[in-house]
């Protein structure tokens, strides 16, 4: 029956090694967020693409293709119901 009984050191090393993980995941996870990169980068906003051809894409054709989606997708969509 010796074998059945609970070890308590090892639990104790076993919680102890959980719970430094956990402290090292949330001091790294509080380094990346802070970090001054990610601070700097603004997302959205209007851009301009060429392509291999030298054809101009922007925001703006992008804003075409959406009003024209919307109509041909959504709005039948909403008018059958």
């Amino acid at each position: 029956m010796k074998r059945f009984r609970p070890n308590i050191s090892k639990y104790f090393i076993l919680i102890f090694t959980i719970i430094i993980f956990i402290y090292l995941i949330n001091l790294f996870i509080e380094k990346t967020t802070k970090n001054e990169f990610n601070q700097n980068i603004k997302l959205g906003g209007s851009f301009v693409l060429v392509d291999s051809k030298n054809k101009v894409f922007s925001s703006k054709d992008l804003k075409k293709k959406k009003n024209c989606l919307f109509w041909l997708y959504v709005l039948p969509r909403c008018l059958s119901t």
